[in-house]
């Protein structure tokens, strides 16, 4: 059985493919929002019934992922200036629903203190790798991730770089026991 749908001017095809078949992180939709309140409601209305997760990652009420995510996020990690774009990674990568201006405050090089003694600590013994810990609700999140600790020839230096490392950093953000 298969559904024609449309969101937002782009067509859907949807098939049912019986309940041998599951959602999994491997198709996500993504949710551009341009404040801080379209984030909140996103993420609220969303994950209502569902999980939330690390770095804007979310399961709806289905098991439907999605990416709730600010608009000038691309903007900040594409900057030309590999220092701030790297800052903001490691500002994201802390979070569940991104926040807006910790982002902003992390690409102006204005980081909480908690933030960097998290990242200098765990940075210390593992470069430039996201490790993963588990809190007190044994849920995965990601603690550290610190492009700027790696050597030089291997930072992010363009803005291209940049995209590419941001999409790497979410595929290694996705909740425990995805592929």
């Amino acid at each position: 059985m298969t559904v024609d749908f449309e969101l937002d001017g782009q067509e859907f095809v949807a098939l049912n493919g019986g309940a041998q078949y599951h959602f999994t992180e491997a198709v996500s939709f993504v949710v551009n929002c341009e404040t801080q309140d379209e984030v909140d409601e996103f993420w609220e209305k969303l994950s209502e019934g569902g999980e939330q997760g690390p770095c804007g990652w979310l399961k709806d009420k289905y098991g439907l992922s999605w990416q709730v995510v600010p608009t000038m996020l691309g903007e900040l990690i594409r900057d030309a200036d590999p220092a701030k774009s790297n800052r903001v990674m490691a500002a994201m990568l802390q979070m569940g629903k991104l926040e807006i201006e910790p982002l902003r405050r992390a690409y102006e090089g204005k980081r909480t203190a908690v933030a960097v003694s998290r990242l200098t600590s765990a940075t210390a013994t593992r470069p430039g790798r996201l490790s993963l810990s588990r809190s007190r609700t044994s849920e995965r999140r990601p603690t550290c991730f610190s492009p700027t600790t790696r050597p030089a020839a291997s930072r992010t230096s363009t803005p291209k770089a940049a995209v590419l490392s941001f999409r790497a950093c979410l595929r290694r953000c996705r909740p425990q026991g995805t592929p």
